[in-house]
């Protein structure tokens, strides 16, 4: 923003000995600034500052999550992003605990021995659907490279991140659908419902004990002007 400020000089004087008024156009970057620049202007007594009005050049961007600190900022901009997932089958989180069960001292046999405890899941097939908008992709310079950097993180996320809480996960298929027209050449709906996801072992509906109880197709028929990549 800009603070228009007309100071008042000593040595700027008319006839009759009265202050002339003299502007001056000082940038003010944010709140703290703006504190710092009037604790300078107070404590300078030999220049009168007198603030006419402030300019607010560019809205602000950002919302402040607690307080008015750099750390908890997100960007009140719109942000586009469109995905969903969901699992094929049910899942059922179990308990996993560590007990110590050798004990130094008999006071502590009828003690409750549970060290920690946490919850699984012994296995989930998650399914997710993405959209990437070739018009909106041209807008913000989305190049062919930045797309090849996309698929390699999709197959590749999980590889580097290891974590005892999200157990083996890993990505199985990444199909992708790509349509000759900007615009779309298919319905999403359609391309979605041509990825099929059969179970083959253990009845459908119920939880799945690998990713070898699945067979995953696609049929491409009759989806004209698409073509259909498999990078997993």
């Amino acid at each position: 923003m800009f603070a228009k400020l007309s100071y008042y000089a000593h040595s700027a004087q008319d006839e009759l000995g009265n202050l002339l008024p003299y502007e001056h156009w000082q940038t003010l970057q944010s709140h703290s600034v703006n504190v710092g620049e009037m604790a300078a202007v107070h404590w300078k007594p030999a220049i009168r500052w007198v603030i006419d009005r402030i300019y607010v050049l560019k809205p602000i961007r950002f919302e402040s999550v607690r307080r008015n600190e750099l750390g908890g900022k997100i960007s009140a901009g719109k942000v586009s992003g469109a995905m969903k997932r969901k699992s094929i089958d049910p899942i059922v989180p179990l308990e996993v605990s560590i007990t110590r069960m050798a004990v130094t001292n008999e006071k502590d046999l009828e003690k409750e021995r549970t060290m920690g405890r946490k919850y699984i899941v012994p296995y989930a097939l998650y399914r997710v659907h993405g959209f990437i908008s070739a018009n909106l992709a041209a807008k913000t310079g989305f190049s062919d490279d930045d797309l090849a950097k996309l698929w390699q993180a999709l197959t590749l996320m999980f590889e580097h991140d290891r974590s005892a809480a999200r157990g083996e996960m890993a990505a199985r298929k990444l199909i992708v659908f790509k349509h000759d027209s900007a615009l779309g050449s298919q319905p999403a709906h359609k391309l979605f419902d041509a990825v099929k996801v059969e179970r083959v072992n253990g009845e459908s509906g119920t939880p799945a004990s690998g990713f070898g109880d699945y067979n995953i197709s696609v049929v491409s028929d009759g989806l004209n002007g698409v073509s259909v990549e498999e990078y997993l």
